[in-house]
């Protein structure tokens, strides 16, 4: 008898359902998300509450374009240089599919989002962990490189350690990787310094962002990528055209 496991990737067999750690255990503050616990701001939940009929039944712009002039204009890139998804993570597993080949490797530090792992081997790679150096965490660019993975991650600042990686560090990744550079900056909006404008000009960096964290919109799943303008483009095709949701896209504009 056929049965869906049967017909299911091989490569899927062990790749579990995720499921937060200690999501059983009680707790009187639940910081495991460290989403904004003030919520959304005041402008984008009017927007929500005034979103009309229309927009529930139609399908947003293409590509989210109406997003991408103003999420340019906050990370100091062109609109070009933009590209969104539903949520951060959406654009990291898209773009992982769109630069990664069957086989090949994803290098990231270790520990980590805990996410990357899991898109590396969804999409035919293998990861490989780097062990934070020393008591305060750094990253060791010089491992990571030697793995001659065709895609690095580096998440900065570092979920769940918080340290931010050191900018001889990323310099150092960026300019002696053989492929893809991404650095999630989730948490961006909490440091200190952002790599996104100079991104395009890497040519071969995606910086992600997203409006989950300070800007507390996570249940709306709005993020974003910024990159030079013809990696944008190969990051959308593995997205697709609608994502985004119209309600959310108008309070996204609204915050």
């Amino acid at each position: 008898m056929t049965t869906h496991t049967s017909i299911a990737r091989p490569d899927y067999a062990d790749i579990p359902v995720y499921a937060p750690l200690g999501a059983d255990a009680a707790c009187a503050v639940d910081l495991s998300d460290t989403t904004n616990l003030w919520g959304a701001p005041p402008a984008a939940l009017r927007a929500l509450q005034e979103t009309s009929g229309t927009a529930v039944w139609r399908y947003g712009a293409l590509y989210a374009a109406d997003l991408k002039a103003p999420l340019a204009a906050y990370a100091g890139v062109a609109p070009d240089e933009v590209v969104t998804g539903c949520g951060s993570d959406d654009v990291l597993d898209c773009a992982i599919r769109a630069f990664g080949e069957p086989g090949g490797v994803v290098a990231h530090a270790a520990p980590t989002f805990s996410m990357i792992p899991v898109y590396a081997r969804t999409n035919g790679m293998t990861p490989v962990g780097v062990p934070l150096a020393g008591d305060d965490y750094a990253l060791d660019a010089d491992a990571l490189l030697a793995t001659g993975a065709r895609i690095i991650y580096l998440c900065s600042p570092n979920n769940p350690t918080s340290t931010p990686a050191a900018r001889d560090a990323v310099l150092r990744v960026v300019e002696r990787a053989a492929g893809l550079v991404i650095v999630d900056e989730a948490y961006a909006e909490f440091a200190a310094e952002s790599h996104a404008a100079r991104a395009p000009g890497w040519e071969r960096v995606l910086v992600t962002r997203t409006m989950s964290k300070a800007f507390g919109m996570a249940g709306l799943r709005v993020g974003y990528g910024v990159g030079a303008a013809a990696l944008v483009r190969e990051v959308e095709k593995a997205r697709g055209p609608f994502k985004t949701t119209a309600p959310a896209e108008r309070a996204v504009l609204a915050a």
